[in-house]
């Protein structure tokens, strides 16, 4: 299992050293920033750095480079993360922004998901935690689960990190879909996660396998930074 991790490259952006949260914090959209404005960055990029300065959870698919590839600006005060979010996104053709059913996130998806990507969300894991662990061991658990859920089979990860990185809980999920185990992670850890463009098919990933997310949180990046993010995985065919 591949991970890369790395400093996200912010360039160009300006958001104030005075983030402040309002109610409940990290709590998605009721979450603000006393200041945020971005410049001619690209929109992944934006949102992103939205996330960071509110501590604010958010979800980001991609099945193209249109999130990439458009350059949004964005400028405002006392600003609410739903706000914020509806007019970046609105820069974005053909993507749109919903609120989680049953977690405090927003969620940015192109308007007509490809099927492949729509079937990987749809995942259903039997079991997921309880557990503890900082944000690396839950991502590589999630990874470890979705790959036995495709292919029937367990994987082996060392995960070496920093004893000083933050640690985070996650309650037992029944029967949770991989959107709604990711959501838990983004929001217990008040970081972005990005689902990468998946190869048409899902076998695919099972050759050589890459991580199909990206993270992102004010404290670490795992997965590709922004400039590379929306590159499409390409995966190999089982033998």
């Amino acid at each position: 299992m591949k991970s890369l991790v790395a400093i996200l490259c912010v360039g160009w952006v300006i958001a104030s050293a005075a983030a402040q949260q309002r109610g409940q914090p990290g709590a998605g959209e009721k979450a603000s920033v006393a200041r945020f404005a971005v410049y001619g960055l690209p929109a992944v990029q934006a949102l992103v750095e939205l996330s960071k300065a509110a501590k604010a959870p958010l979800g980001i698919v991609l099945d193209d480079n249109r999130l990439c590839r458009s350059e949004v600006s964005y400028s405002g005060t006392d600003v609410q993360v739903a706000s914020a979010v509806d007019s970046i996104v609105a820069q974005v053709p053909g993507y749109r922004w919903s609120r989680a059913r049953d977690a405090p996130i927003l969620l940015i998806a192109p308007a007509t998901p490809r099927p492949v990507t729509a079937r990987f969300l749809g995942l259903v894991d039997d079991r997921f935690g309880p557990g503890k662990g900082n944000l690396q061991m839950l991502l590589a658990g999630l990874e470890g689960h979705i790959i036995s859920i495709l292919y029937r089979k367990g994987v082996a990860a060392s995960v070496l990190a920093s004893t000083y990185e933050p640690v985070f809980e996650v309650p037992l999920m029944r029967n949770a879909t991989v959107e709604q185990i990711i959501n838990q992670i983004a929001v217990v850890s008040k970081g972005t996660w990005v689902l990468r463009p998946l190869p048409r098919n899902l076998d695919d990933l099972a050759g050589d396998w890459n991580s199909p997310f990206a993270f992102y949180t004010d404290f670490k990046r795992l997965g590709p930074g922004v400039n590379d993010v929306c590159l499409p995985i390409v995966g190999k065919p089982r033998q």
